[in-house]
């Protein structure tokens, strides 16, 4: 991608940020992220400018919950 991008990755608390590829969102616009109950994510915004986006990583369910259009 060229321009600005943004991403959400999942990592475990207190490591690095790998060098490598693995994030769970990448978009052209802004987004929220907020954990919810137990192994949950739910993400908002971004709805029409999300070029990659996973379901499920490490056993965390990532929730698109946007506003503005269809994800």
């Amino acid at each position: 991608m060229t321009g600005v991008s943004y991403h959400l990755s999942i990592t475990k608390r207190g490591s690095a940020l790998p060098n490598a590829s693995g994030n769970v969102l990448l978009s052209t616009e802004p987004f929220l992220a907020q954990w919810k109950k137990g192994r949950s994510v739910e993400v908002t915004g971004a709805a029409d400018g999300i070029k990659r986006r996973r379901h499920e990583v490490k056993g965390i369910r990532i929730r698109y919950a946007n506003k503005g259009g269809a994800a």
